[in-house]
């Protein structure tokens, strides 16, 4: 009973953090998008009524824990898979995982604290929360580079499409304005007297409404309120406007992608994957003629996309063809692109991309992946400590990042190849788009993550590049989701999760690519931006200081 009576106070002092996290948590995609205005001002209601820091980072941490957790549950999956763990452990790393990832989130509240305890002026106090969350949300490195924009488009809102202004990185800090005027609006609600023929309310429902009557909004929170609608009509106006001023395509492609569903765990021969891919290729092309989609002959078909690591052949760097494939495009007559491991001259390993053409020659120069993933695609150390490889025996070889970031041209069509992950760095994906790239195909193996959260969230941040860049962009993964979406944000069809699917798509692009703010200077906005609200926090600052020298 002691113990209980504990639990129950540390959980009453903690509850609004602790809303916090799950209305964060309940943020992150596949979750609906209704508490992303919100749902950090819990947590700011809290910080701001405390004096005490341990009570702050207790309070930062529950947040992160549970947003975590909610968010990125999928993490117990991978370490069973890929790790191949028991589910004991598995759930372990997950803790282990929530307690580290999103830690900006406890360092902004550690910031605030030191700052806020120099001012006294209330204003500072709540600016500082959006610039110091926003900042080193943006500043502290995380496995996967998530931020609080994608939920823009996984809710298919017109907003999204401002991304080729400022990206979707400012679409983040955006969120943390909309939850500064929500703080707002809760800090300035009213509490109404007790009218004369005030009656106890019988039912639940009748307390619950006679609760929220007697609060009203003063004029503070009415103008955060306006504010905060004006916000959100003006982006989602502004969004629809800049999708309807583009320019309709003058070229089109087209694709056809294979999703093979063969699991990276999956112990199948060489020859077996070759010849699942070589089947379903094969019948996507039976299909497609079926179909009728304006396809005269076979060489109407300009590009097939195999998924990442879907060649099961290692090849050497220094090779013109392969038999294999030289066999099969020999019969098809269309260049093939796809994902597989490439060997140096000096015998070590890459996450490549291979393309060969109508020839079925290897075209060069074969791009290799540049940020690996950690402990997926390479162990810190373990070549120098071999303890870890007893440790962790599913871990066999690093390997090694690439060096040269270069879109690769197939018959007159440009095309950047970002693999697996780079696809969620928008500075890579920027650089390739600089070099004029007309066309982004993404390479990825999404197997590793199960088939709850993490395949809609990596389909989601991938798709955002395309709106940034206004250029179509192709996903092809193993197990799914494979799809195409185009320059404007529109979406064509997704495959299914974990079936054996192909899909021919007409993709129209641009022969001279826009080129978008964000490409250029409109990539800095978010800095230029919070920079703008550290000079009015620096500004309000020194007015205060005036006014009191002025009344001394």
């Amino acid at each position: 009973m002691k113990y209980y009576l504990i639990v129950k106070d540390f959980f009453k002092l903690y509850k609004l953090p602790c809303f916090s996290g799950i209305f964060l948590g309940c943020s992150f995609i596949p979750f609906p998008f209704f508490a992303w205005f919100f749902a950090f001002v819990p947590l700011w209601l809290f910080l701001y009524r405390q004096n005490s820091l341990k009570k702050i980072l207790v309070a930062c941490f529950l947040t992160q824990f549970i947003s975590t957790f909610i968010g990125f549950n999928w993490i117990v999956y991978t370490v069973y898979v890929f790790a191949q763990m028991n589910w004991f452990f598995s759930f372990l790393i997950l803790v282990l995982f929530c307690c580290f990832a999103n830690s900006y989130i406890l360092i902004s509240g550690w910031i605030w604290f030191l700052l806020s305890k120099k001012n006294s002026i209330f204003s500072i106090k709540l600016i500082l929360f959006p610039v110091l969350f926003s900042l080193f949300h943006s500043l502290i490195p995380t496995l996967f580079p998530w931020n609080m924009g994608y939920p823009w488009l996984w809710g298919g809102l017109w907003g999204m499409q401002t991304a080729e202004l400022w990206g979707f990185r400012f679409l983040n800090t955006l969120f943390y304005i909309f939850n500064l005027l929500f703080l707002i609006v809760f800090y300035h609600i009213r509490k109404k007297s007790l009218d004369k023929n005030y009656q106890p309310a019988k039912s639940y429902f009748q307390k619950v409404k006679q609760k929220v009557s007697s609060y009203y909004l003063d004029s503070i929170a009415l103008k955060a309120l306006a504010s905060a609608i004006f916000l959100f009509l003006f982006l989602n106006l502004l969004g629809l406007y800049l999708k309807q001023r583009l320019p309709e395509p003058d070229q089109k492609l087209k694709v056809i992608v294979v999703q093979h569903n063969l699991s990276a765990l999956n112990k199948v021969s060489e020859h077996r994957i070759f010849f699942n891919l070589q089947r379903l290729t094969y019948r996507s092309l039976k299909t497609a003629f079926q179909e009728k989609k304006d396809l005269k002959s076979l060489k109407d078909i300009d590009l097939i996309v195999w998924p990442e690591g879907a060649y099961p052949y290692p090849l050497k760097k220094s090779n013109q063809t392969h038999s294999p494939m030289k066999d099969l495009i020999k019969k098809i007559k269309i260049p093939i692109v796809t994902g597989g491991t490439s060997i140096t001259s000096e015998g070590q390993i890459q996450n490549s991309v291979f393309l060969f053409d109508r020839e079925a020659l290897l075209l060069k120069p074969i791009y290799s992946k540049i940020k690996l993933l950690i402990f997926g695609e390479y162990f810190p150390l373990i070549d120098k400590f071999p303890i870890l490889r007893k440790l962790f025996p599913y871990f066999f070889s690093s390997m090694i990042p690439g060096k040269v970031l270069q879109a690769q041209e197939l018959e007159g069509v440009l095309y950047a190849w970002p693999i697996c992950y780079e696809i969620l760095f928008d500075k890579l994906t920027r650089t390739f788009a600089n070099q004029k790239a007309q066309v982004f195909v993404n390479f990825t193996i999404d197997s590793w993550y199960g088939f709850w959260q993490q395949p809609y969230q990596h389909l989601t941040m991938s798709f955002a590049r395309a709106i940034e860049l206004r250029r179509p962009l192709i996903r092809s993964t193993n197990t799914g989701f494979s799809g195409v979406i185009l320059a404007n944000g529109d979406i064509e069809s997704i495959s299914p999760l974990n079936k054996a699917w192909y899909a021919l798509y007409e993709i129209p692009y641009y022969k001279k690519p826009l080129q978008t703010l964000f490409m250029s200077w409109g990539y800095f906005i978010n800095e230029i931006f919070l920079s703008f609200l550290a000079l009015f926090i620096a500004f309000l600052k020194f007015r205060k200081h005036f006014e009191i020298s002025r009344t001394n």
